[in-house]
């Protein structure tokens, strides 16, 4: 995450991809949330349709060494509305 903000509230948003005929962005917050606990890493998963769909995901951060990966998800399906966000506390960012 070198050179990333981290700053609370400030996020850094990917490309917009394509991914089940829905197009979708990921916001990632290096500082954290406003709401986040200290020291965590927020992501944001951004549906950019004008369509709802229900979601089961797993996001991992690799290793760019070959040290351990980060990976954390939704264990349930989770419903995002047309032009909906959902998102959490990823992880410590000192695990990052």
């Amino acid at each position: 995450f070198a050179g990333l903000p981290t700053t609370k509230g400030v996020g850094v948003e990917s490309p917009e991809f394509s991914c089940f005929g829905h197009r979708w962005t990921l916001e990632l917050f290096p500082g954290g949330e406003e709401g986040s606990e200290d020291g965590y890493v927020a992501m944001y998963l951004q549906n950019r349709t004008e369509e709802a769909i229900e979601v089961k995901s797993n996001f991992i951060v690799k290793h760019p060494n070959g040290g351990e990966d980060v990976s954390d998800g939704w264990v349930n399906i989770v419903k995002f509305s047309p032009k909906g966000a959902l998102g959490y506390d990823f992880a410590r960012r000192s695990k990052l």
